[in-house]
């Protein structure tokens, strides 16, 4: 029998040398490590009139997160199409390829390059390579032209196929008469993919889409004022501007302190209490009243009466008629006829009017209440954006960012970021949304202005003088200017001469000595404060203190 222990010696032996027998044999060759470059990042579109701007980030790092990105260029595509004769599936970056157009090619600086050498005394230095680098902001733009408003269709050769599969139906199919949808407007999508050595494409991040309507009008060129601490831009309205639109609303309208009464039967009036007419309607007098006569005019004798005679004089009434009443009383109406109110006095209804409570006012009748719904949603105002220009270093165009976070509604925009002796240039465009996307129109007229210092100090405070041998001692209050150079003083004889400087240079101090001064006059003294600005502002001048030396 063979030994346990030496039977097991004896496989690991045979083992060894099968893995020995296999060394330095060539097997079938791996698969090289591919890198691909991550997508680029912030993406941002902008379209400026005829004009679209294109921006994003090129990254540093490829997909598996190992650095530097394998990536040599970018590649921009574009593509018109029509929404709504789209069918409901999205195009993958293959088939956008295909269908799209090549807008631009933007080569990338290879960050693993050796630096140019240093140029030796005589040679020629190295051109610089102006590529942009990884991790870089880079933008460009598009020119929309007669050729990019043609909308292109993907899927046109699918359909052509699937109508060429479907037999022709026997009976011709009648379609109701019926108006077709609008198309809507066009749209340009862009797609950003970037290369790595290999050819291999990067996933391109969310397609960017641009409306392709008509631009509204842009603005005029915008105005600038300024203060030492804020510029206040401001611009007029464009043509054609959209004006913010409200659904009409028409209400009724009731007399202040009025409380409506309530439906049904007319409600009689509280006892003592007096209730105003309807208007329109004649009001039959209280009876046991006397109703006094329209002013100007006397009161008919009722039928069958003889006419009362002229003031000053008496004629007994016949028998069995009413008699007159003296002048200034009231005249009792003939029966049958209908009675004005006194003026200032209320009367009682109509009957089978109603009568509101006492102590409110009267129910003035309003229409009912009409509110106009909107058939169609009515676009937003438009808006605006002020956008500073700046010129691009490289001569490559510059994304148009706008100074505002949100679309301004008025036309005003307050810039704190004011520096003397720094240019500024600012554009206006007009902001409409459409389906959705928003539109600007192109740039408006710049207005550059360049930041000048010329606001004077505040005049010092608290200026004093005290006299001594041979010395007038000034003292006043410091100014809180940041950009303050210093004080001058100025000296006169009092009371009437011209005010003089006594320092040809800014005295820095808040106090001052004039050792000048002669025993036994009196001089007027004021102090100016002076900024730093290359033509310095002198502010206006203190109070005035006259002091004499002893």
């Amino acid at each position: 029998m063979t030994d346990p222990g030496r039977r097991t010696t004896l496989l690991a032996g045979l083992v060894v040398a099968a893995l020995c027998l296999g060394c330095g044999q060539k097997g079938p060759p791996l698969a090289p490590f591919v890198l691909i470059p991550a997508p680029v990042s912030d993406v941002a579109l902008r379209r400026l009139g005829d004009e679209v701007f294109v921006g994003f980030t090129l990254p540093e790092r490829n997909q598996d997160g190992t650095e530097p990105a394998d990536l040599v260029r970018v590649d921009v595509y574009a593509m018109t199409v029509q929404p709504r004769l789209l069918p409901d599936r999205t195009l993958d970056l293959e088939e956008f390829e295909e269908a799209a157009t090549l807008v631009a090619s933007i080569e990338v600086s290879d960050p693993q390059a050796p630096p140019p050498a240093a140029p030796v005394d005589g040679a020629q230095t190295a051109p610089l390579d102006l590529r942009p680098a990884q991790g870089f902001p880079v933008s460009l733009s598009e020119t929309l032209t007669a050729a990019t408003l043609v909308p292109v269709d993907p899927w046109a050769e699918e359909r052509e196929e699937e109508d060429d599969d479907e037999e022709a139906p026997d009976e011709p199919f009648i379609v109701p008469l019926m108006t077709p949808p609008a198309p809507g407007p066009l749209q340009r999508r862009y797609a950003i993919v970037g290369v790595s050595s290999r050819g291999e494409e990067a996933e391109a991040p969310e397609r960017v889409v641009v409306s392709l309507v008509g631009a509204p009008m842009a603005p005029p060129a915008p105005t600038v004022t300024y203060t030492e601490e804020v510029a206040n831009v401001t611009w007029g309205l464009p043509v054609g501007v959209r004006r913010a639109v409200q659904a009409p609303v028409l209400t009724g309208t009731v007399a202040t302190g009025a409380t409506p009464a309530p439906a049904g039967p007319a409600t009689p009036p509280t006892p003592g209490t007096v209730t105003p007419p309807t208007p329109g309607t004649a009001t039959p007098p209280t009876p046991g009243t006397a109703t006094p006569p329209t002013p100007g005019t006397a009161a008919p004798p009722p039928p069958g009466t003889a006419a009362p005679p002229p003031p000053g004089t008496a004629t007994p009434p016949p028998p069995g008629t009413a008699t007159p009443p003296p002048p200034g009383t009231a005249t009792p109406p003939p029966p049958g006829t209908a009675t004005p109110p006194t003026p200032g006095t209320a009367a009682p209804p109509a009957p089978g009017t109603a009568t509101p409570p006492t102590g409110t006012a009267a129910i003035v009748p309003a229409p009912p209440i009409l509110q106009s719904l909107p058939i169609v949603e009515w676009p937003p105002a438009s808006r605006y954006d002020l956008i500073e220009i700046v010129e691009p270093e490289d001569g490559l165009p510059t994304m148009p960012t706008p100074l505002n976070m949100v679309p301004l509604e008025t036309p005003v925009y307050a810039d704190r970021r004011v520096e003397f002796g720094v240019e500024r240039c600012y554009g206006v465009v007009t902001l409409d949304v459409v389906g959705g996307l928003d539109v600007r129109s192109g740039l408006s007229e710049p207005t550059c202005v360049t930041f000048i210092d010329t606001f004077a100090p505040a005049a010092p405070e608290g200026l004093t003088a005290v006299g001594s041998d041979g010395v007038v001692s000034l003292i006043w209050r410091p100014n809180d200017e940041e950009d303050l150079a210093g004080y001058l003083v100025l000296r006169a004889l009092a009371p009437g001469e011209t005010l003089q400087p006594l320092t040809t240079v800014p005295v820095i101090e808040t106090t001052y000595r004039d050792t000048t001064a002669e025993p036994g006059l009196r001089y007027r003294y004021v102090v100016r404060a002076v900024d730093t600005a290359p033509l310095p502002n002198i502010g206006l001048p203190s109070n005035q203190v006259e002091e004499g030396a002893r």
